[in-house]
């Protein structure tokens, strides 16, 4: 298997705190001028490293994106149940067979398949999302031709925002989750529980199909009053 990394969560969580990612923020910056600021770290320096050792040809640009989506993949483990986190292999930079495409991370369990793809919320949403969400279906048909059917694969898109201003300062945006904390958050907080969430739905039993079709109907409103209730 040719990737990046394939980790278990726990040496995940351990590798983006070896690697000192935990307090990482996503500036609003070109990917060149972020890269300029960091390409001499030892957090850098050691992707780089990895890339090179794993056969991957990647952009320093690539790699700031990767320092940006293991932080942020960090904390989406935190809102995802531990008796999943303890099944969960996670696989990052997965070079699909037979061919030279990558996907941004798999996150695999028993006979599940979750794809990620990250990307930047700069060039207007549709137009961004709609590209990562033809890129990860792409992604999804080119493994379902290649592993046998009883594989069940899914897909998940999670748009980037900038996390921190050119002077370091926080970028706030209104989280759903926190309105009685008068909606404000880091910039990227509502999508990494939303992530979290999906997770634990996707990798969750789901056998009969009428039952899980009213299960979706009120599982983000029974999720809202959830952590809603945890605010109290």
């Amino acid at each position: 298997m040719k990737a990046l990394y394939k980790l278990n969560v726990n040496e995940f969580t351990k590798l983006v705190e070896d690697l000192h990612l935990t307090n990482w923020l996503i500036r609003d910056d070109s990917a060149s001028s972020r890269k300029k600021q960091v390409e001499n770290r030892p957090y850098f320096v050691d992707l780089k490293q990895r890339a090179e050792a794993e056969g991957i040809t990647a952009s320093d640009d690539e790699i700031i994106s990767w320092l940006d989506t293991l932080n942020l993949l960090y904390y989406v483990f935190d809102r995802v149940d531990n008796d999943l986190l303890n099944k969960l292999q996670v696989i990052q930079e997965y070079v699909i067979p037979f061919t030279h495409k990558r996907a941004d991370y798999l996150l695999v369990s028993s006979n599940k398949i979750l794809i990620l793809e990250f990307s930047y919320d700069k060039r207007g949403k549709e137009y961004k999302f709609e590209k990562k969400l033809t890129q990860a279906i792409y992604y999804k048909e080119l493994l379902s031709n290649l592993l046998p059917s009883y594989i069940q694969i899914g897909t998940y898109t999670f748009l980037i925002n900038p996390e921190a201003d050119l002077n370091g300062a926080n970028i706030s945006k209104y989280n759903k989750y926190n309105k009685y904390r008068n909606g404000d958050d880091f910039a990227n907080n509502e999508k990494i529980s939303d992530l979290g969430a999906y997770i634990n739905f996707f990798f969750s039993n789901r056998d009969d199909a009428l039952l899980q079709l009213s299960f979706i109907d009120g599982y983000e409103t029974g999720l809202n009053e959830a952590l809603e209730g945890d605010e109290d």
